[in-house]
């Protein structure tokens, strides 16, 4: 019984491959940090493991206030700690992960973060009708003991999906995205909105449906056969997602937080408790998001691992070289270091020129793309014939506009991340050249570019020299991180166009006619600041992540140039160190470099 009470969400396979993976890493540390203990590669396998230990499994709860997220989330936690009323409640994004001790953080938007004691009453301070201010509130972190959250799950409580504001838009295109499991709530009382309609079709048809649980909340108030009711909001759903039927599950939240406060196994049978737990579980394990996840860090730990054993290979190469050889290469390290502003320079001309390129791109596609979205919802609004246009307006002119401005997003957005990653190879691809003809002036071009067949001690790659983190932030976060430029204010001047006077409920069609040829230069107005301030923040996008391409590869070469320079003046400064124990060193540089090419996906 105790068991079924302390619903621990497992993931045996995600977990096991992660554990294997860390062991990888540590053991990896291990030797190599006896032989190479300053390696900036070394340095970075460290920081993946601890990207690794803290990766999270992330479950987003979504709905309509109403409908029992909350109540939804307290059956989870065991407790009625998160606000439940008739009236909308949650305001806040609520991170609910595994603790010790029970704490409650508030993060603000400026980056600072708030500790405060955890209870009902500072939770209910963030609500709607709550003490506390929520302008400047990004998020609310909870940590609780709760066995269903150890080790690593991270449950999300969100505002409703119809609240159309900035935390509407950071639910969409932050945490959907990278989530492992979206719960979707509705109200089996009620039927599916219109505002649920359009969330769904606009967010999972692209993002995909095979992450999500639909719960039906409210269940013991049926009074049809459930089976029959279930098949028929399946259906009704299945209108909303292209006619992909959808399985939802039955749930009652009150019945479900009375079983888990009294440990009362029947009861949080009959509320549907255990089927839900079983599913989130099933997700998580054989989830696609976990496989995503994975990859991306073995990918990162073999580009770690490669540049490592060339490192190893270099190092044990130089244990043989003479004195004159070492300080020729010390020589060519300071003529590095008395280049670099030069080298800075140089890089800053090159990255100009490209960011013009790049921005000219961006350019002509948002102008191409702005004269097509002004013609067709032109277009949309001359064909209109009905007697509704303010719901016209309302709905489909502005859910039409974010859709579009959204499948931009999802279109370009790949090349944009494509010219960023061509930016970092040009610029990792020079530097590297650059350290090798400073090391080996007589080497020539030829073998510059195949420094695997060179017997040199000291060489670099572009690949060394690459950013792997921050490249593969960029893919991961994919779209999702220039959608997150939709939401704000963004849409308010296509929104606030129904309140324009000339624009009433029912018209006739004299009036139609009117009101349409005055709608028009204003759609086009509105459209204008529209594209406007996208361009501006999508610019701005762009800048940015080309400055930091480009500082991360400047940052990336000065520290390894930094740590040759240190060695070599510590080899030439050791020169007294006896034949046996460099061949001493050299054997165990042998040993550590034949164990971790054994190392493979």
């Amino acid at each position: 019984m105790d068991e079924m009470i302390e619903d621990h969400i497992t993931m045996q396979g995600y977990e096991a491959s992660k554990t294997t993976l860390l062991e990888s890493m540590r053991r990896i540390q291990q030797v190599v940090g006896g032989v190479l203990p300053d390696s900036v590669f070394l340095r970075e396998l460290e920081a993946l493991q601890e990207t690794v230990e803290e990766d999270l499994c992330t479950v987003v709860v979504l709905g309509e206030f109403k409908r029992g997220k909350s109540t939804f989330i307290n059956g989870l936690l065991g407790e009625a700690l998160l606000p439940v009323d008739v009236t909308p409640t949650t305001a806040t994004i609520n991170a609910v992960l595994y603790g010790e001790q029970r704490n409650l953080t508030v993060h603000w938007d400026d980056g600072t973060a708030e500790q405060r004691e955890l209870n009902k009453e500072s939770i209910d301070a963030f609500s709607v009708e709550g003490t506390e201010s929520l302008k400047g509130v990004r998020y609310l972190r909870l940590t609780m003991p709760v066995k269903m959250l150890e080790p690593n799950v991270i449950l999300v409580d969100t505002p409703g999906v119809n609240d159309l504001n900035k935390q509407r838009s950071e639910v969409t295109y932050r945490f959907i995205p990278r989530a492992d499991v979206v719960i979707f709530m509705l109200d089996a009382t009620s039927p599916v909105t219109r505002s649920e309609k359009e969330f769904l079709s606009e967010t999972f048809l692209s993002e995909g449906l095979e992450r999500i649980l639909f719960i039906a909340n409210f269940i013991d108030q049926i009074e049809e056969e459930q089976s029959v009711y279930l098949d028929s909001l399946g259906n009704r759903l299945a209108a909303a997602l292209g006619g992909r039927k959808q399985t939802v599950l039955p749930y009652c939240g009150t019945m479900a937080l009375e079983g888990r406060q009294s440990n009362d196994v029947d009861q949080l049978e009959a509320s549907g408790y255990p089927a839900i737990i079983e599913s989130i579980q099933k997700l998580i394990q054989h989830g696609s998001q976990g496989e995503v996840k994975l990859e991306r860090f073995r990918s990162r730990m073999q580009s770690l691992v490669t540049s490592i054993g060339r490192e190893i290979e270099g190092r044990h190469k130089l244990l043989s070289a003479s004195g004159e050889e070492l300080d020729r290469k010390l020589e060519g390290m300071e003529i590095l270091m008395e280049r670099h502003g030069a080298i800075r320079a140089q890089m800053d001309i090159y990255t100009k020129d490209r960011e013009t390129e790049m921005l000219a791109i961006l350019r002509k596609s948002l102008l191409y793309f702005e004269q097509h979205i002004k013609e067709d919802m032109e277009f949309a609004v001359i064909q209109f014939s009905g007697t509704q246009l303010k719901e016209f307006v309302e709905t489909h002119i502005t859910m039409q506009i974010k859709r579009r401005f959204k499948q931009w997003i999802e279109q370009h957005s790949p090349a944009m991340i494509k010219m960023l990653q061509m930016l970092e190879n040009q610029l990792v691809t020079a530097l590297a050249k650059e350290f090798n003809t400073a090391l080996h002036p007589l080497w020539t071009k030829s073998n510059l570019e195949d420094l695997n067949s060179s017997d040199s001690e000291i060489t670099l790659t572009g690949a060394d020299l690459s950013n792997t983190p921050i490249m593969a932030g960029l893919i991961a976060g994919g779209a999702g991180m220039l959608a997150m430029l939709l939401g704000g204010p963004l849409f308010l001047p296509i929104v606030g166009m129904a309140g324009f006077p000339f624009i009433q409920k029912h018209m006739m069609q004299d009036q139609l006619k009117k009101a349409k040829e005055k709608l028009l230069p204003e759609l086009a107005a509105a459209l204008d600041q529209v594209m406007e301030q996208f361009g501006i923040q999508v610019e701005q996008w762009l800048l940015t992540n080309i400055k930091l391409v480009r500082d991360s590869a400047e940052n990336r070469y000065v520290e390894i140039v930094r740590v040759h320079k240190i060695r070599l003046e510590s080899d030439i400064s050791g020169m007294k160190h006896s034949l046996e124990e460099k061949q001493r060193e050299k054997q165990r540089l042998l040993q550590v470099g034949e164990e971790i090419s054994l190392w493979h996906i």
